[in-house]
């Protein structure tokens, strides 16, 4: 083979091996912009998710105490969040936005329709209060069927936070797996550029 021929074949698989270097550097940092996007919208997720669950909480808190107190500051703060803050409405929405899976907006639905259900009974309690019978309010909030749907949204609740949780770490993790095999693929890469480049090197010295 002619010497110019060889150089010619060395060159190339030099050069094709630069290029699977500079892909692996690519792949390797779109791997980590993609975990960076992940752990956020993971945050974020969890983030509303509370926002949701803290704004009906919140509500649940202040029409018992409306009921127990007849303190006028807590009718307030209930119609506040109903009105002003949203945010039930502002966490759901938000959680849309960063992607939701359909068991998972079951699950939302599903704590939705139980808090409307409290509704009635919740401005029952507060006609009540206004009324001068607080007694007949309190059994309104602390009764059995308001205090057992409670129980099931905050069952649903706490699933909720868990399937979240399980796949916004899953999508995390696989990221992260990828990402340690784009290293080694990109160190590998290096180490197989360099020495073939000193072999290039001795050939040719060897030639000359």
């Amino acid at each position: 083979m002619k010497q110019s021929t060889l150089i010619y074949i060395l060159n190339g698989v030099s050069i094709f091996f630069l290029l699977i270097t500079l892909l692996s550097v690519f792949y390797y940092g779109n791997i980590n912009s993609k975990i960076q996007q992940a752990a956020s919208s993971r945050y974020e997720l969890t983030y509303n998710a509370n926002r949701f669950m803290n704004g009906s909480a919140y509500l649940t808190n202040e029409v018992r105490a409306y009921a127990a107190t007849g303190d006028k500051v807590h009718y307030d703060n209930y119609w506040n969040e109903v009105n002003v803050l949203k945010n039930r409405d502002i966490g759901v929405a938000a959680m849309k936005k960063i992607g939701i899976t359909a068991n998972e907006q079951s699950m939302i639905d599903q704590m939705s329709a139980l808090s409307n259900e409290l509704v009635p009974l919740e401005e029952e309690a507060m006609d009540r209060v206004s009324a001068g019978n607080k007694s007949a309010a309190i059994e309104y909030v602390y009764g059995d069927t308001y205090s057992q749907s409670i129980e099931k949204i905050n069952k649903l609740k706490s699933d909720f936070l868990v399937m979240l949780d399980e796949r916004s770490s899953s999508k995390v993790n696989s990221l992260v797996l990828q990402s340690r095999v784009s290293l080694f693929m990109l160190i590998l890469s290096v180490f197989v550029t360099i020495a073939f480049q000193i072999t290039i090197s001795q050939i040719s010295r060897k030639k000359l």
